[in-house]
């Protein structure tokens, strides 16, 4: 018969063990407010292939849907961050009709940049310290650079080919490892989708470090 000891024994092991389940699946994480900066990895498909990386940064505010004290798994923010890349361009498809292509030009690389104004919202689990989210994202574009290309006029390529939409819409998602109650790092992705498809299609890779309150 099992003794009065036992019995006790395996009711502490189950409380200790739904101690230590309920602080695995409760975050310590309970900022409301977080303001954020990183640097991101760029990439841009043009013409059915994503381009080479080029480099950005962004920042920006992201608010946790919540009321008074209370905090929910929804969170909103702005941002403002680049997008871009280093895009090949076969010259042969802006050949003129009657002229040969040079064999050392057969393609170039064009440097683009972009800059957004974003929108996202964010639907998170957290695990510990750590945090998974994912949501969509809606950009406004506030500037396209499309590297200046000298070529000799057997070329018809006109820049504004490369030019941005004015908005752009994708789904990004990250995980943050939260270091203490007020500073978190994160490791995101974003793939985007322009609202016209003979447009760029983006693709960012960042790391942000972000501060509570």
């Amino acid at each position: 018969m099992m003794s009065s000891f036992s019995i006790f024994e395996d009711k502490l092991k189950l409380i200790l063990a739904l101690i230590l389940f309920s602080g695995v699946i409760v975050s310590q994480e309970t900022r409301s407010l977080n303001i954020f900066a990183g640097h991101q990895q760029l990439s841009t498909s043009t013409n059915g292939s994503f381009s080479d990386f080029s480099s950005g940064n962004y920042f920006g505010v992201s608010k946790n849907l919540g009321f008074l004290f209370i905090n929910t798994p929804i969170n909103f923010g702005f941002q403002f961050s680049q997008r871009g890349g280093n895009q090949d361009i076969n010259l042969s498809d802006y050949l003129i009709d009657g002229n040969s292509l040079p064999v050392d030009e057969e393609t170039v690389n064009l440097l683009l940049s972009y800059s957004y104004f974003d929108f996202f919202v964010n639907a998170t689990v957290n695990v510990g310290n750590l945090s998974f989210y994912v949501g969509p994202v809606v950009g406004i574009n506030l500037s396209s650079e499309v590297e200046n290309l000298i070529l000799p006029a057997i070329y018809t390529f006109d820049e504004n080919e490369f030019k941005a939409d004015k908005f752009d819409y994708g789904i990004n998602a990250g995980l943050t490892f939260h270091i203490n109650r007020l500073i978190g790092i994160s490791g995101e992705f974003y793939q985007g989708r322009s609202a016209a498809d003979n447009k760029q299609e983006f693709r960012n890779f960042g790391l942000k470090l972000s501060l509570g309150f």
